[in-house]
């Protein structure tokens, strides 16, 4: 493998008794699930002292989602459900949070198509030889045009990048699908 490279580092786990998206009729989707985990190096603590840790808040990216479904978003995926819960005494972060929520699998691309995120190279990023200039041109109106409905949302991404983006060719539309830096 002589051509890897690390774009993030996650943990995930499935079960898939965890949520029940419910009839989605034909519609493709994806979960994303936050659950709180302990700090490094506090893994293995008993339960009592995991629990210290325990966080009343859940994550930016989910509140931006509820925000974007709440008013209508036409420029972020549809939310199409939502589990809050807190972790039982059971959990690694006895009474931390567990957030599952699945959203609308949006057509089109990822802009940044190559996936891996452009460095600093003579050669051009591919979103950039990839599409004509007015194409390109139609890209960049649909991004001045979302971003500032983000602003009127109340939400925008601290580093907007083309990873976050999703062009929608056919529809002509552009959506803003990773939240995580969002304030």
């Amino acid at each position: 493998m002589d051509h890897v490279a690390r774009i993030s580092q996650q943990n995930s786990q499935n079960d898939e008794s965890d949520v029940e998206a419910g009839d989605l009729d034909g519609q493709q989707a994806y979960m994303l699930v936050y659950l709180q985990v302990p700090h490094q190096g506090t893994e293995f603590f008993p339960p009592n002292e995991r629990a210290k840790q325990a966080a009343a808040r859940g994550h930016c990216e989910v509140e931006a989602i509820k925000a974007f479904h709440k008013q209508y978003s036409t420029i972020t995926p549809a939310l199409l459900g939502i589990k809050e819960d807190v972790q039982d005494q059971q959990g690694v972060i006895p009474g931390g949070f567990a957030i599952h929520f699945v959203f609308q699998r949006v057509p089109g691309y990822r802009l940044w198509e190559d996936h891996v995120m452009p460095k600093h190279r003579a050669q051009p990023h591919r979103f950039f030889t990839d599409f004509t200039v007015p194409e390109r041109d139609q890209i960049r109106e649909s991004f001045n045009k979302g971003y500032r409905e983000l602003n009127k949302l109340g939400w925008v991404p601290y580093y907007p990048s083309a990873t976050k983006l999703i062009w929608d060719p056919i529809a002509s539309k552009l959506y803003f699908v990773d939240f995580r830096d969002v304030h």
